[in-house]
């Protein structure tokens, strides 16, 4: 987890364990001065407080950072909203506001590649302090970004649900609470760590690292062990149409055209498979 932002990013699992191991330093936690701390001294966290995966939004983080970095030079004082930071037992860490401290550092660096922008010496920075251990502030960096302007995707909750079901420090409603992520898809999770985690789980082991594969990978895995047959696609069909009748009632039967016209918006291609299909039900059936 280096400090440079333009370093390559490591995966969860490793950064979650460095973190554990700078708490074990637990070298007595610096004093700050004035609400301030000098741009040097916090480092990032980014593999484990970062809950953005940055899929689909570098162009709206590259605007997001540049519209704070101009914030920063417009401001009397050069200072935005206090940076949230935690002590590891060893150093400073970011909770809350990787772009904040891009910026920062964007602006207070005169070798930055835009030569029209004047750089502005920024030695400190305003900071909020987080009382709590590594659990607590991986709760608050999730919780502080579920709400955030730069909204995290779907995806990015996802993921981060699954890396709290995978470290096993929180209920299903905890993680639902904080990720915004339904209870039923954590309850999946889980189950998907139980059964990838089993000494009987083929190819896999029984040491699968589930902190270093994504919520996607492990659904992949899943269903690589698993036959696609007739039971397995009559099991999923019983879900989905449970899934149907509550979210709609009997109003896709009583209203067919409707439900038509709402499968074309869906999917253009869907209702013509659809028709394929059934007839060649019927013509199986007929055979029969």
């Amino acid at each position: 987890m280096s400090n440079s932002t333009n370093a390559k990013q490591i995966d969860f699992g490793k950064g979650y364990s460095l973190l554990v191991s700078a708490a074990k330093k637990n070298k007595p936690r610096p004093e700050v001065i004035n609400g301030k701390l000098r741009l040097a001294e916090i480092k990032f966290a980014t593999s484990v407080f970062q809950p953005r995966t940055g899929e689909g939004t570098q162009a709206e983080a590259a605007a997001h950072i540049s519209a704070l970095a101009e914030a920063i030079r417009n401001s009397p004082n050069h200072v935005l909203d206090p940076i949230l930071v935690w002590w590891s037992g060893n150093d400073w860490r970011v909770v809350d506001g990787h772009h904040r401290l891009i910026a920062y550092q964007q602006v207070s660096n005169p070798l930055q590649p835009k030569a029209h922008k004047r750089c502005i010496p920024i030695d400190a920075v305003p900071v909020e302090v987080f009382d709590g251990d590594l659990k607590g502030a991986l709760k608050e960096a999730t919780a502080r970004n579920v709400k955030d302007k730069l909204k995290m995707t779907k995806r990015d909750k996802l993921e981060r649900a699954w890396k709290f079901t995978a470290l096993g420090t929180m209920t299903i409603p905890e993680i639902a609470a904080v990720t915004g992520v339904a209870e039923r898809t954590v309850g999946t999770m889980r189950k998907a760590i139980a059964e990838l985690s089993a000494e009987d789980a083929g190819s896999f082991g029984p040491d699968v690292n589930v902190l270093n594969i994504t919520w996607e990978e492990a659904k992949k895995r899943q269903l690589a062990e698993r036959p696609i047959d007739d039971e397995w696609i009559d099991k999923q069909a019983k879900d989905w149409a449970r899934r149907l009748a509550h979210a709609f009632g009997e109003k896709l039967a009583r209203n067919p055209s409707i439900t038509l016209k709402a499968l074309e918006r869906y999917s253009e291609k869907l209702p013509d498979r659809l028709m394929q299909l059934w007839q060649d039900d019927a013509g199986t059936n007929d055979e029969e």
